[in-house]
């Protein structure tokens, strides 16, 4: 077994983010276990997530998504090179393209298909969330169990070299599959008065845990 420890306190912030990584012998399933803690002596409030991204040569084919999610959402700031039609809530993976036709979500297509900059929320997960993510041709994947109670939110980010200007330059090509406890906003005052941001009171300390696993054919969520 090997077991690393890490943690970190950020300058301007009164918190200290410990994450214990675990490996099994000849397992494939690595366990994360997070526990983030308020050092100060007020209530704070935080919006707290995993940047997990996928990237060449693993996209290189496609990859076909899989998730026990209930809906999807687009995030209408993303610039005008986006790849789902905005202002609507679709029954995942039931989507709309610009133009309004139908568009499945969960395939990712090959590298050089298509070039688009997207950004979409993926809620409705039960207590016990999950995402996986596979290369059909090479028959190899990805897949994550968390806690969707606390995680609520799973962000669906994908940039296929479509910003050709700051911060990208045309050179950026990933898949993103990021669980975070709210939304993005651009106005983070009034999320924290509509109660959208985590609080974490004052000496206080929340846990979770996630198991990331290696996989080929299918993928188990129930892995222990």
């Amino acid at each position: 077994m090997l077991c690393i420890k890490c943690s970190a306190e950020p300058l301007r912030v009164p918190i200290r983010i410990e994450r214990i990584l675990t490996l099994e012998t000849n397992s494939r399933t690595l366990s994360v276990k997070e526990t983030v803690t308020n050092l100060g002596r007020t209530v704070l409030d935080i919006m707290w997530g995993q940047h997990i991204a996928f990237g060449l040569p693993f996209l290189e084919e496609g990859v076909t998504l899989n998730t026990n999610a209930v809906n999807m959402e687009t995030e209408p700031a993303m610039p005008a090179h986006h790849r789902f039609k905005r202002g609507e809530v679709y029954n995942w993976p039931n989507a709309k393209t610009k133009a309004g036709l139908p568009d499945d979500a969960r395939n990712v297509s090959p590298r050089g298909v298509e070039q688009y900059s997207d950004l979409c929320y993926l809620e409705g997960f039960g207590s016990r969330a999950f995402y996986s993510v596979k290369n059909e041709v090479l028959n190899v994947g990805f897949g994550l169990t968390w806690d969707g109670a606390l995680f609520k939110d799973l962000w669906l980010w994908q940039e296929r070299n479509a910003t050709t200007d700051f911060p990208w330059w045309g050179d950026c090509y990933t898949v993103a599959l990021e669980p975070w406890t709210s939304r993005w906003t651009s106005e983070p005052l009034k999320a924290i008065d509509n109660n959208e941001w985590l609080k974490i009171e004052a000496g206080a300390n929340i846990k979770t845990e996630f198991k990331a696993t290696a996989f080929e054919d299918e993928f188990n969520p129930n892995i222990k």
